[in-house]
């Protein structure tokens, strides 16, 4: 079984290289982006639990049209990983359920 996510077929041919972004601050995370896509890859994870302002919806919403801006079609998966999964910052369930809502849209 494959599947599209913009101009990236998963699940047929080769394996797919997938480049995380840790940075904690918006400059960073759009300098990490930019030495990125001169790079060969296929997906993009922003790992957004280093985000210091993960919880801003404004600053996420701002990060997230950078990222995709500077990615154009490339898949970007937004994950965010709570200590308990080996991430870098604990979130009560009812944040993290609206966090992710709040992406989506």
């Amino acid at each position: 079984m494959s599947i599209r996510i913009r101009n990236t077929v998963i699940g047929e041919s080769i394996p797919k290289i997938c480049v995380p972004i840790v940075a904690s601050n918006f400059d960073d995370i759009i300098k990490s982006a930019k030495q990125i896509k001169t790079q060969p890859f296929d997906i993009v994870e922003w790992r957004a639990d280093f985000f210091d302002k993960v919880l801003d919806y404004d600053s996420v919403s701002t990060t997230i049209k950078s990222l995709r801006d500077i990615l154009a079609d490339a898949p970007l998966l937004f994950t965010f990983r709570s200590s308990n999964e080996g991430g870098n910052r604990e979130i009560n369930s009812n944040s993290y359920s609206s966090l992710l809502k709040y992406v989506c849209q």
